[in-house]
């Protein structure tokens, strides 16, 4: 069953097709192509630094979570050590210190791995130079090869086509060799 996200894909590769074959006598013939992007960008040199770079960021990131997270223990087992000879104010104002501890280090893990958090912008920042240089490559590839179109078959479900119109390596070489 198809996806529904590739369902309009699929519609506007249909009508491409019938266009193509309702074309008048003498107008250009159509030239197609498809890439697997995702192949493209992890077989970059490029691609293998970013992600070195990436990781010892959120290696560097972890480690500092798990500072915390051994801080705060440490903190919870002093005070389990503690409550029965402490008064209640200050069982109190200890437990309160605990609490503002959890919820800073789940502030710090949510500003760090949550959605739009520093390990998302520091991934955007890494991998946008690289998307822009393949997707120029791609680009010149289309218009020096005179292609009408060049499908990116990880992202549009393409389900088949012909081996001899798959320009991954093709794009890979020129990638590389810039």
């Amino acid at each position: 069953m198809p996806r529904l996200q590739t369902v309009p894909v699929f519609a506007t590769m249909l009508l491409w097709i019938a266009a193509a074959l309702a074309r008048p006598a003498g107008a250009q013939e159509m030239k197609l192509g498809y890439v697997d992007g995702e192949k493209v960008v992890q077989a970059y040199k490029g691609y293998k630094d970013a992600e070195t770079q990436f990781e010892k960021q959120r290696d560097a990131w972890n480690q500092e979570f798990d500072k915390r997270s051994r801080t705060l223990k440490a903190a919870e087992e002093d005070f389990k050590a503690q409550q029965l000879m402490l008064s209640d104010e200050k069982r109190q104002e200890k437990l309160a210190l605990l609490e503002q501890q959890r919820r800073d280090l789940e502030k710090y893990y949510q500003d760090i791995f949550g959605p739009g958090g520093e390990a998302a912008r520091k991934n955007e920042e890494l991998l946008r130079p690289i998307l822009d240089k393949v997707n120029l490559v791609i680009k010149e590839t289309g218009e020096q090869d005179k292609y009408t179109m060049i499908f990116d078959a990880s992202n549009t479900g393409i389900a088949y086509a012909t081996p001899g119109i798959d320009l991954t390596e093709k794009i890979i070489q020129r990638l590389n060799a810039q």
